[in-house]
């Protein structure tokens, strides 16, 4: 994601592309309904563009959180200008175009097959926005793509899972260093 996207453009209605209903998918399990509020800064979604990051273990949910697309830009701006080059190229180099989130859209591994799995989504209020199909990482490129980061943006990354996931002293934080990817 560009540095230089002014953020304030997230809060209007995108224009001349195609919506639709928020699939089931993309619904939270903990508040078993659409997502609400940005996990960052509590922003309410209904009128503002947000991303929705899932990821699943052997049919469990591991992790989730709606955010809201000024919250994305400003952690993207913490992280290190290498790590953005890396998965940029990374993506650039293997993404794979599909209209659903059946399959990996690196490797293309059928979702049935993959015990892990991550999937993810551009929304606006209660609408999914078509522009950016939405997509499906598997675990084994969701490694690869931990492979590509940055001590400093681990630093950040690990921050946010902290503020986020994190469980009470002495118990282990639910959510893998190595599951949570921003793509």
């Amino acid at each position: 994601m560009s540095d230089s996207i002014d953020p304030s453009e997230f809060d209007n209605e995108p224009e001349d592309v195609e919506m639709e209903e928020i699939p089931s998918v993309f619904h939270s399990f903990q508040h078993d309904g659409p997502f609400s509020n940005c996990i960052e800064c509590s922003r309410d979604l209904a009128n503002t563009t947000y991303v929705i990051r899932k990821s699943t273990s052997n049919g469990e949910v591991m992790f989730e959180f709606a955010m809201c697309m000024k919250c994305l830009v400003n952690m993207h701006q913490d992280f290190s200008k290498l790590t953005k080059e890396r998965i940029e190229a990374f993506v650039e180099m293997n993404r794979k175009h599909y209209e659903d989130i059946e399959r990996c859209n690196f490797c293309g591994a059928d979702k049935e097959d993959c015990s892990e799995f991550g999937v993810g989504g551009v929304f606006y209020g209660s609408k999914m926005i078509r522009y950016q199909e939405p997509s499906l990482t598997c675990g084994k490129c969701s490694e690869r793509v931990q492979n590509l980061i940055s001590p400093q943006t681990r630093r950040r990354i690990d921050e946010f899972i902290g503020d986020h996931f994190g469980g009470p002293p002495g118990f282990e934080n639910p959510v893998p260093k190595d599951h949570l990817v921003f793509l």
